[in-house]
């Protein structure tokens, strides 16, 4: 009997660290000290990017294609998301990336109910109370194939969902940039076995 009780107390601790890990977001606040592009050139953002991971605490991928365009236009940058859903549905977002003066930036979105009921409804389904509408954004990673963007928003009963997204230049990218990228992100505290893969075939019905 003692023996099983051995057995069984590591598989409840890790069952429950996984739990907490995916379900309640982080305890306490969201760090402070996260080191970020504050300074970004508007050119290095322009063209298409392909988004190959994504970690949203409990906010399921119900997508399986995922693109921006990123154009300049009156000293702002625009942004055009098309996305290819599970059920073959698609679904295409215009907008603007709004850069503050910190570096840090936020969307606005075009139809900006649409996309809000959207990824709300999505987040308050995993239990998480993510306020998509006013989420602010850092690039800590930007170069001709690679561009990952970092958030972080605290949340009630002291706990915070950390998030991170990773584009590509290609669609399928080299192992090495595969290996870049999982490297940065491990340095920001995520675990890659969490990080949830956007698998880009077939995505040739983009509009």
């Amino acid at each position: 009997m003692l023996e099983q009780q051995f057995v069984i107390a590591p598989l409840s601790i890790f069952i429950f660290l996984t739990s907490s890990c995916l379900m309640a977001g982080n305890a306490k606040q969201c760090p402070t000290n996260i080191k970020y592009l504050k300074e970004v050139r508007y050119s290095m953002l322009e063209g298409s990017w392909y988004m190959q991971s994504r970690y949203i605490p409990q906010h399921p991928v119900d997508y399986r294609c995922h693109k921006t365009d990123i154009t300049t236009g009156n000293q702002q940058l625009n942004i055009k998301t098309f996305q290819i859903n599970d059920n073959e549905s698609k679904q295409v977002t215009n907008g603007q990336l709004i850069f503050l003066p910190d570096g840090q930036f936020y969307k606005n979105y075009d139809d900006k109910h649409a996309y809000a009921s959207s990824a709300s409804s999505s987040s308050s389904a995993g239990g998480q109370d993510i306020d998509w509408e006013h989420i602010v954004y850092k690039i800590i990673s930007l170069d001709c194939e690679k561009l990952i963007i970092y958030s972080c928003q605290d949340l009630p009963n002291d706990k915070h969902a950390k998030m991170l997204w990773v584009y590509t230049t290609r669609s399928n990218p080299s192992e090495e940039v595969i290996k870049e990228y999982k490297t940065i992100a491990e340095t920001y505290g995520f675990n890659v076995n969490l990080l949830e893969p956007i698998c880009h075939e077939p995505c040739f019905r983009y509009v």
